[in-house]
């Protein structure tokens, strides 16, 4: 690594910071020496939204005009309009009658003129924000608020209830994962608490009900019932008063029935970093690395250390700095609000390695790979860490 830092962007605002962006664009103009475009810039916000009501845009590209402002004078309102020419009565009578108003026009080059026309009206935060409320009120409800969601806790139903309690039983142990094991005997439950895995040594219930439970899960993760032969993954959510648990499900046939591991979650969604419990050292050593614009930190552990969590809450700070921050996951555990996130589907040959390719091309800052597994992703990533990108990552490790 070098100690070469990120370039901090300031703070997100969604339409307006395109007024510092033109203004940007502009400065870059200038200094390339590009009059024209300059000047077209400049007379494009000469141009109010008032006056630009009066003339559509398809009206002004045909008449070679772009409508300045409303100007107050003793004889009554007159409307200025840059136009390529001074003396053309054609259009102003063409100009008066589709506006309603006198015109005055201002000569202006007609390269300058086109191009202002397009900044002025392609370029207006209102046409874009009209544009966004059209498309908003036209959308039709999402396929999940469409869809049918079942009821985590529903009122009746033995199957439904007993694993809604069990599930908050572990919750309220704070577990990460419920193992559902069917042995010889009877469906079995393991939980797995800061690491290590506890187990209930008698069978928590008989195979039959096991398998009512696997199918319940398959139901509220949208899996295929019917598919007992095959690994399914799938994910639901787990209402907790205000707030939902994102709960991760993998389900995989064994010879007494379908063993299920559920995932859970932070409730109050991923930790900052101030509350793994680091050390002063430890934690300024994460953050003075996470300032550097290039390298790689890997987090290193067993399954259950911690691994992801303290990935995810340095994740945090580095959205916080408006950078573009992308990830490859196996799948997306924890959603987080400013990170393209992207879950691994091998099926539709969307593995790390090519993943990691495409994105490459989208020009980030960060990269979040949820773990480096084979050879081929390493070096990829490793290679993006040298040239120009944050790499975040985890690797298994024994302790």
């Amino acid at each position: 690594m070098n100690d070469k830092t990120f370039p901090r962007r300031g703070s997100q605002a969604p339409l307006s910071a395109f007024k510092h962006l033109a203004q940007r664009v502009e400065n870059a103009r200038k200094e390339q020496g590009s009059v024209d475009a300059t000047n077209a810039h400049t007379l494009s916000r000469c141009s109010s939204d008032e006056a630009r009501n009066l003339l559509p845009y398809e009206q002004a590209i045909k008449l070679k005009v772009l409508p300045l402002g409303i100007i107050s004078l003793f004889e009554g309102k007159v409307l200025s309009v840059a136009a390529p020419t001074l003396r053309d009565a054609e259009l102003v009578s063409a100009l008066k009658f589709a506006t309603g108003y006198e015109v005055k026009l201002v000569p202006t080059k007609l390269q300058v003129l086109m191009t202002a026309i397009h900044f002025a009206y392609r370029g207006s935060e209102k046409e874009l924000g009209a544009s966004l409320q059209k498309v908003a009120k036209a959308e039709p409800p999402s396929q999940r608020q469409a869809s049918h969601i079942p009821d985590f806790r529903p009122a009746a139903g033995d199957i439904a209830q007993l694993l809604a309690s069990l599930v908050d039983y572990a919750l309220s142990r704070g577990a990460s994962d419920i193992h559902l094991v069917p042995l010889r005997d009877g469906g079995h439950v393991r939980m797995r608490v800061q690491g290590e895995l506890f187990r209930h040594e008698a069978a928590f219930c008989s195979l039959e009900n096991h398998a009512k439970i696997i199918s319940r899960l398959k139901v509220l993760a949208a899996l295929d019932v019917t598919l007992r032969s095959a690994p399914q993954d799938g994910s639901f959510s787990i209402p907790i008063q205000d707030a939902q648990v994102f709960a991760r499900l993998s389900v995989m046939p064994t010879v007494h029935g379908e063993k299920a591991v559920i995932r859970l979650m932070n409730a109050n969604g991923p930790l900052q970093l101030d509350e793994l419990g680091l050390d002063e050292r430890s934690k300024e050593m994460l953050e003075r690395h996470a300032q550097r614009s290039e390298g790689s930190i890997i987090f290193a552990g067993p399954t259950g250390s911690g691994k992801t969590t303290s990935m995810y809450a340095l994740l945090q700070n580095l959205v916080a700095q408006n950078l573009s921050v992308v990830s490859i996951e196996d799948p997306v555990e924890i959603q987080i609000p400013g990170v393209a996130q992207t879950s691994v589907d091998e099926k539709r040959e969307l593995g790390f390695s090519s993943c990691l390719r495409s994105i490459l091309r989208q020009d980030p800052d960060v990269i979040l790979l949820g773990e480096m597994r084979d050879e081929e992703s390493a070096k990829i990533a490793l290679q993006a860490a040298l040239t120009g990108h944050l790499l975040l990552t985890t690797v298994h490790a024994r302790d």
